[in-house]
C-alpha cells in the first residue's frame, strides 16, 4: 500500500511521486474464469490473457508443460546427444539435471512418497532427537527396528 499523500516522506519529496508510484505499484491481473486453476498475468501482456488461458485449457498447466520439456531434455542428455560439450556446456547440463531431479523430488514429496532427501532428513532429525530427548529417540529406534525386521 502506498503511503498517504500527507506522509512526511511523500510530502517532502514531491518530485519522486511518479517514480515511487511506478516502482512500488503492483498490479497483477487475475483471471478467475476457472476457479480451480486461475491464470495470473503479471506485467504488460494483459491483452494475451485469453490466449494464455486457452493454451492452459488445451495443453495443461505451465507446470505440466514444463515437465514434458524437462522429460524430453532428460532423454536427450541420457541418450548422449549432448556429450562432447565444453566445460561451460557441461555445467549447464549439470544445472539442468539438478533442476530436473529437484522437480521430480518435489512432486514425490508433495504426493507423500519417500525420497532420498526425506530419508536423509529423517536421519538428521533422529540424530538431533538422540541429544534432545534420548528416551523418545530410543523408543523410535526400537519401532524402526521392529518395522524393518518384518
Amino acid at each position: 500500500m502506498l503511503p498517504a499523500k500527507t506522509s512526511p516522506i511523500r510530502s517532502s519529496l514531491p518530485m519522486l511521486d511518479d517514480w515511487f508510484n511506478y516502482v512500488f505499484t503492483y498490479l497483477p491481473t487475475t483471471n478467475w474464469q476457472h476457479s480451480f486453476s486461475p491464470t495470473i498475468n503479471f506485467g504488460g501482456n494483459v491483452q494475451d490473457a485469453p490466449e494464455e488461458q486457452h493454451v492452459v485449457d488445451q495443453a495443461g498447466s505451465y507446470g505440466y508443460q514444463l515437465n514434458r520439456i524437462i522429460d524430453l531434455l532428460k532423454v536427450a542428455v541420457d541418450d548422449g546427444t549432448l556429450k562432447g560439450k565444453n566445460e561451460r556446456e557441461q555445467q549447464v547440463i549439470a544445472k539442468f539435471l539438478t533442476l530436473a531431479k529437484s522437480a521430480d523430488q518435489a512432486a514425490k514429496e508433495f504426493k507423500g512418497e519417500a525420497t532420498q532427501q526425506s530419508v536423509h532428513k529423517l536421519i538428521e532429525d533422529m540424530r538431533r532427537l538422540q541429544h534432545s530427548d534420548p528416551k523418545l529417540y530410543g523408543s523410535l529406534v526400537d519401532e524402526l527396528r521392529g518395522a524393518f525386521s518384518k
